[in-house]
């Protein structure tokens, strides 16, 4: 009965959705051009941005998270039409990732790797080494771009690095694979 509903950079959005936010928020309901309503009544709608985002993502000299939430606001006012943002509930200001963030993060991408189904359907299980989860959040994680470059990294650094190893490898019904950072960067130890 209920749906969330997620607009992604909304200030790159063309005026016209705008304008037919406006309609949503107002009736509840969107129209399209045949005459068949959509109902929002029950609907979340979330919108991001990077209105208000600054170059340094750390809050210093005298600024506080407070003043920092009010140039956030102040920025989403400013560009949006006036009757547009009065119908917004609430202006969130999002901090930058954190270390832990980065790394819980990192975690997850190379679980997600070393999982895959082509790996576990041809009995390949593969270890990662924790140092690796460092060196990931070290060169990956940059607190500017968030949490996309990581996935991007570990795809072409410890991806590329397992995939080179496997292919290598020939015969065994049942293979295991440790990465790991070593003197070359990332590396693959594997055994039958």
């Amino acid at each position: 009965p209920f749906a969330v509903v997620l607009l992604d950079e909304i200030e790159k959005a063309h005026p016209s959705v705008l304008n037919l936010l406006l309609q949503v928020f107002d009736e509840g309901r969107l129209t399209d051009a045949a005459g068949t309503p959509a109902d929002f009544r029950r609907t979340v709608i979330v919108m991001t941005s990077n209105l208000g985002a600054r170059a340094r993502a750390t809050i210093g000299f005298g600024e506080d998270a407070a003043s920092a939430a009010r140039d956030v606001a102040r920025a989403v006012r400013e560009h949006f039409p006036p009757e547009l943002f009065n119908r917004i509930d609430r202006v969130v200001p999002f901090a930058p990732l954190g270390p832990d963030t980065a790394r819980a993060i990192a975690v997850k991408e190379l679980a997600q790797l070393v999982t895959r189904r082509g790996l576990t359907e041809r009995r390949i299980f593969v270890d990662v080494a924790d140092p690796v989860v460092d060196v990931v959040v070290r060169e990956a994680f940059d607190p500017r771009d968030g949490a996309r470059p990581v996935k991007r990294w570990v795809e072409r650094e410890v991806g590329g690095v397992l995939t080179e190893r496997i292919v290598r490898d020939t015969g065994a019904a049942l293979r295991r694979y440790t990465v790991f950072h070593g003197a070359r960067g990332i590396d693959v130890h594997g055994e039958r």
